[in-house]
């Protein structure tokens, strides 16, 4: 097992999700800051695979501590590998559920599956969020330079504002 810090940041009380995360991402001292869901959608051991869409790969360097001459934290969950470069680019990697939304939608009834098919419509025309299958699955993976750009810029601390940060990314020009 590889040792790894864990660090809790208090959030404002019923701020959202969205409020909740975007601290999280501007408190994060790695290279990487990966978004998830606790719902079992997606295993965290599927990270490589975002990882490896960026170009990076995650390695023995993980989780290392590194300390500066005053013995103070300057980098924690170092994942990716030394030689790697991809983190230092501007990037995000999309997680997807597609491989559960057969199931999904031939359980759900007829007027849900319109409204989903209506907002995924509705993403792609009036956000410019295109190209991604599954905007609203809960495992992206950001560079910390593309972290860094786009969560200050995050308005919206509810519901939808993983799409924002998909639009700020399109406006930025981050792939």
């Amino acid at each position: 097992f590889e040792r790894v810090l864990v660090e809790i940041a208090l959030v404002r009380p019923n701020a959202g999700k969205g409020d909740a995360v975007r601290t999280g991402a501007l408190l994060a001292l790695g290279r990487f800051v990966l978004m998830a869901d606790a719902d079992g959608a997606t295993k965290f051991a599927d990270v490589h695979r975002l990882a490896a869409s960026m170009g990076a790969s995650f390695g023995a360097a993980a989780s290392k501590k590194k300390k500066n001459n005053n013995n103070k934290r300057t980098d924690v969950a170092d994942a990716a590998d030394e030689s790697d470069e991809a983190w230092k680019q501007r990037a995000i990697a999309v997680g997807s559920r597609a491989h559960l939304q057969d199931e999904a939608v031939s359980k759900r009834s007829c007027f849900r599956n319109v409204a989903m098919y209506g907002f995924h419509l509705l993403v792609r025309l009036l956000g410019g969020v295109v190209g991604i299958r599954d905007t609203q699955c809960g495992f992206k993976l950001f560079t910390r330079p593309a972290a860094k750009l786009l969560f200050p810029s995050q308005h919206v601390t509810r519901w939808c504002f993983d799409i924002e940060l998909l639009r700020l990314a399109h406006m930025h020009r981050i792939s």
